[in-house]
């Protein structure tokens, strides 16, 4: 998609809308398109710094679902939900789901009553 460069902020609402839905690769593809376009933008330097976060838990979400431990991978998904993809559909079913993989029934039960309500 093409921005007029005098429409930085635009572009950064675009990102911000796609790594809130959990849309990542295309929330890093459009940051790294529009980096390129408008180089001169400093704030695109924060939604980098937001995005390389938003990865790095994803790698610890992986990897603690590769080792089982779904009681990190819960925290983890948790804590990417509140912080950055505020509106993913996906991250919260995953949540859901460590949830009951790690026998928190309560907590699903709770979760679960939050997000269908």
């Amino acid at each position: 998609m093409d921005i007029n460069k005098t429409y930085a902020k635009s572009a950064r609402r675009l990102f911000t809308c796609c790594l809130r839905l959990g849309h990542v690769e295309e929330a890093k593809a459009m940051l790294d398109h529009y980096m390129k376009e408008i180089p001169t933008e400093k704030g695109f330097k924060e939604d980098l710094i937001s995005l390389k976060e938003v990865q790095n838990m994803m790698k610890v979400i992986e990897n603690a679902t590769s080792t089982k431990d779904y009681r990190q991978a819960a925290f983890q998904t948790s804590q990417l939900i509140t912080k950055h993809c505020t509106k993913s559909e996906k991250l919260q079913l995953d949540l859901l789901e460590y949830y009951v993989l790690n026998n928190n029934i309560d907590e699903a039960v709770n979760y679960s009553q939050q997000i269908f309500n």
